[in-house]
Parts: C-alpha cells; structure tokens; sequence
C-alpha cells in the first residue's frame, strides 16, 4: 500500500505507550502518524527521528470511551483492584513489564488491604522470561490461596447462620422428616397431628368431612 503514492497513509498502532514501539523511526514513512493524545507526540518529540510535529494527530483512544466515571456509580462495600501487567516483550530493550520487579510485593500488599483483585496478565506473560513466568505462577497461586481462605471463612459463616436459625426455629436435631413431625401442631389431646391438608375429618380417605383448610 506504501507504494500507491496517491493514498494518504496514516500510522496508528495497538497501543499507546512508552514502549519503543510507540515512537518507532519506521513511522517516518506514513503521511500522519496517530496517537492517543500530547504523551504520544512527546514521544516522537525525545526520540529526534526528524518526524514532522505536523504528522502527529491526537486522535483519543476510543477504547475507554463506554468507561463509566466513578462518581455514576454507587459504592460497593469492597474496592476492586484491577492488576493487568503487560509482558517481557520480544527483548529486553522492550522489557516494560511490572511483574519482575515489583508483581509479587504488589499483591502481597494488596491481600493485606481489604480489596477484591482482579488479574489480568498480558496472554504472552512468561513466553520469553523465565523470571516472568516465575512472577505470574506466585501470583496465581498467591490468589488461589486467599480465594480458598475467603471461601472457608464464608462457609462458616453460613453454618453459623444456619445453626442460629435452627436454635430460633427449635430444630436441633434429627433429619428433616423428623424436625418436620417434630414441628407439627398439636391435636386437642396434646399429640402432634399426622392429619395432612386434604384429608378428610373421620377416616383417611377424606369423604365424610370436608378438607382441613378448603373452603
């Protein structure tokens, strides 16, 4: 397309960051070169490959653009974190990844917080760097671990619950056919009543009487 000398040629790229890719030489063949906003034309501005400040347009990013701001919404009782790391890159000239250097305390220090967090590596964490791959596993296994210890302690909860209502309800023991016998209501001689709603006054077959609670 390069070669079609009538066609404007504009440049944008996937992303938007400090990452030599952001502010490539090679950018020098395309007539505009896109970019999120001023962070993005001082990029080109440092790295002095001779680009024209009048090829860089600011466009935005219209990725965040259904993002809600926080004020539209009403708090929940816990604060998310949300932890998206980007990868090691293909060298370590490009190596702009947080999960070497500081992955493993960040999440520690988080766990420590009363905070929900959400991880979300880079899909190629750990394809080149051994250390990357060694960082992402802590953290999973760091989050699996607190998972489980929420998830017990909601348990106990739920038993502890389940047990307060079985003392107010009177249910203490027995499975549920005989807290249910235990729990009828007595007849007039004192002894629970084994009469169910449709059965009829005298006998079991119902005829003789209307129905216990039809009208």
């Amino acid at each position: 397309m390069l070669r079609v000398a009538e066609a404007k040629h504009v440049f944008i790229g996937h992303g938007d960051s400090d990452k030599l890719a952001s502010s490539n030489r090679v950018s020098k063949v395309y007539d505009e070169i896109w970019v999120t906003g001023p962070a993005g034309r001082d990029r080109y501005r440092r790295v002095r490959h001779a680009i024209s400040d009048n090829a860089i347009v600011e466009v935005g990013r219209p990725q965040p653009a259904p993002v809600r701001p926080h004020a539209e919404h009403i708090a929940g009782p816990v604060p998310v974190v949300l932890y998206a790391p980007t990868w090691e890159g293909w060298s370590n000239d490009d190596c702009h990844t947080s999960l070497i250097p500081m992955g493993v305390p960040l999440i520690e220090k988080l766990l420590a917080e009363d905070v929900r967090i959400i991880y979300k590596p880079h899909p190629l964490t750990g394809k080149r760097s051994p250390e990357a791959a060694a960082a992402d596993r802590a953290i999973r296994e760091l989050l699996r671990a607190d998972h489980e210890k929420d998830t017990e302690a909601a348990r106990a909860g739920l038993r502890e619950i389940r047990a307060r209502l079985d003392e107010m309800s009177g249910r203490h023991e027995g499975d549920d056919a005989q807290q249910l016998r235990d729990a009828r209501v007595p007849d007039r001689d004192g002894a629970p009543s084994g009469r169910s709603c449709g059965t009829g006054g005298t006998g079991s077959s119902g005829r003789a009487g209307a129905p216990h609670g039809i009208i």
